[in-house]
Formats: C-alpha cells, structure tokens, sequence
C-alpha cells in the first residue's frame, strides 16, 4: 500500500465517517487484526478529527462491553472475524458496526473528492520526533493493537516516509519476533523484555541489517541486553 493509495482511501472513508454525523472529539471503535484495512482506518478516524479506541479481540465479553458503552463509541470499525465475535456480545449496538473490507472501501467510491472541513489540535509523540533523524525507517507492527505501544510502531515511520510492515494472522508472538529479527528489510522494532526473553530462547538467524531495537515498558536487564 503506497503513501497515496493510503491517504485517498483514509481520505474517502473519512467522509463517509463525517456523512454518519462522526466529528471532532467522537470516539471510534477498532476492532480488527493488524492488515491494510486497519491502517487505513486508524487514518480515516484521525483525518476525521475523531478518536480511536482499539479493542482487543482477547478480552472477555463482558470487557468489551464495558469499553464500548463507557467509550460512547459513534461506529465500531470490525473485520471478518471480529464480526461474528461482536455479534454475539450483549449489548452491542449491532447497527453501529461497519465491516471494513476490500468491497466495504470499493462502495466508498462517491466520497472521492469529498472535502475535509475539520479543525484539529494534534500532540506530537517523542517517537515520532525521534524518527525524523533515521533515513528510510522500516518498522514492524506486529503486536497487540490494543497496546499503547502499537501506535508508535505503525504511525512513527510514516512521519519521514518510512515503510511500516505488517505482520498480521494467528502467530504466536515468539514466532512473529522471530521472523522479525530475521529480515533483511525491517531496520526498526518496539519490543518489550518479555519479547527479548523469547528471541534469546529462539533459535534464529541473524539477519544481515542493523535494527534499531526501542525497549521499554518493562523492567530491562544487564544480562538480557
């Protein structure tokens, strides 16, 4: 997904949002895997003045419940398989639910070109200042994305024209590191101790690129270092 297919699909999906009534200081929900379409989404909420509020597919029914209603969301953005998870939680308002899919974007052909009137005061981020000083960052965006940390691995290095790669699906968070650590072209990764602990207890590859290696969160050791 190129930097223009981005932001005109973002662009498109925001006016759909600002037709549904959704606008600055509302609250969206997100509740999808790590693909392209939530890329796209995080961006449409954003370019709409809205906020969002990811959703983890691992909390109990009852917690997400609580989470919707306490956060008033004006839409819930869902996948495939989220959708038949939301669908069965109590007290979920079924009619704010939005599919986000490669036909459900298509539909949003007639928001093209559509005009953008919103104001927003935006706050930086200390990672996203720290990437102006690295020259083509590729970062990998792999873990929760109900994790704080998840919008700094996919928004830091689209600040200075860097790729984000994706890493989505059913992978255990040991085998995703793995493979992370392995590549050739990811030069940036947000890890945890607990990830490290499993990279030290994997047995991999080095890949041949340096990475910028961003740890915190959690207690760092001398030794895991």
């Amino acid at each position: 997904l190129t930097y223009a297919q981005l932001n005109e699909e973002a662009e498109k999906f925001a006016a759909y949002m600002l037709s549904k009534g959704v606008g600055s200081n509302d609250l969206v929900a997100i509740c999808m895997d790590r693909t392209y379409h939530l890329m796209i989404s995080v961006m449409a909420v954003m370019k709409a003045c809205a906020a969002y509020v990811p959703i983890g597919l691992e909390n109990p029914d009852e917690r997400i419940s609580f989470m919707l209603a306490d956060s008033e969301a004006a839409l819930i953005l869902a996948d495939g398989m989220s959708e038949d998870r939301l669908r069965n939680v109590d007290e979920v308002e079924q009619g704010k639910i939005e599919v986000v899919n490669d036909q459900f974007l298509d539909n949003l052909a007639d928001f093209a070109g559509s005009p953008l009137q919103v104001n927003s005061n935006v706050g930086g981020n200390n990672y996203f200042f720290l990437s102006i000083d690295i020259n083509r960052l590729h970062f990998a965006f792999y873990g929760n994305f109900s994790f704080d940390a998840s919008g700094i691995t996919f928004l830091t290095p689209l600040v200075n024209g860097g790729t984000c790669h994706v890493f989505g699906g059913d992978r255990t968070q040991q085998e995703l590191v793995k493979e992370i650590f392995e590549n050739d072209e990811i030069n940036a990764i947000k890890v945890t101790p607990s990830h490290l602990k499993l990279l030290i207890d994997t047995n991999f590859t080095p890949s041949k690129t340096k990475k910028m290696v961003i740890s915190g969160g959690e207690a760092l050791s001398v030794k895991d270092v």
